[in-house]
Order: structure tokens, then C-alpha cells, then sequence
């Protein structure tokens, strides 16, 4: 791989979307070779100053049940867990809707 494609590698991404008081996130996702090095919490940090931009009240994502890794990160943002959709990802896993009030 030469440096001028390492340099543009995506590295991860989000995506949401704030709809009045109200915000979703739909989507973090970081590289596998560049998890646990803080780019997850960055791209939160983002988020929430989007938020806080936006004057947005709530909060909602669904994350995989087994996705411990995750779930510690949006709790260090303040996200508690409200509900539970069963057998939602791929009919197998639950995911676990969490909610941070601004």
C-alpha cells in the first residue's frame, strides 16, 4: 500500500440525523484495524456537539446486544438503556435501544 493511499483510507464513520428536538444515530462504525485507539469516542464527541448545535433534547441508537465495546462507549456519553427490539439483527441477536437526555 503506498502512503498516498494509506493517507486516504477511511478510517471509520457516522451517521444520524436530528429531526426537531429529537436526534438518531444510526451508524458508527471504525475500522478494525483502527478500533480501541479513540476514533469511536471522537466521532461521539462530534456527535454530541451536533447535538448540542442543534438544540437536540434526546437521543436514540440501537446497538447490538453483544457489542460490549459499543455499548461502554455510548454509556460514557450518558446513554442508558430503554428497551430491547428481539432477534432484530439477522433474526439471531437482540439490539438494545438506549437514550441520552440532553
Amino acid at each position: 500500500e503506498s502512503r498516498e493511499t494509506a493517507a486516504r483510507r477511511v478510517l471509520g464513520f457516522v451517521c444520524f440525523r436530528h429531526l426537531g428536538e429529537e436526534s438518531e444515530l444510526l451508524n458508527l462504525s471504525v475500522h478494525p484495524e483502527y478500533r480501541f485507539l479513540g476514533l469511536g469516542k471522537t466521532f461521539m464527541q462530534f456527535y454530541i456537539a451536533s447535538c448540542s448545535e442543534a438544540k437536540v433534547a434526546r437521543s436514540y441508537l440501537e446497538v447490538s446486544s453483544t457489542n460490549h465495546p459499543a455499548i461502554q462507549l455510548y454509556q460514557n456519553f450518558a446513554y442508558r438503556p430503554v428497551g430491547r427490539r428481539p432477534k432484530f439483527y439477522r433474526g439471531q441477536v437482540d439490539a438494545l435501544l438506549m437514550l441520552k437526555e440532553f
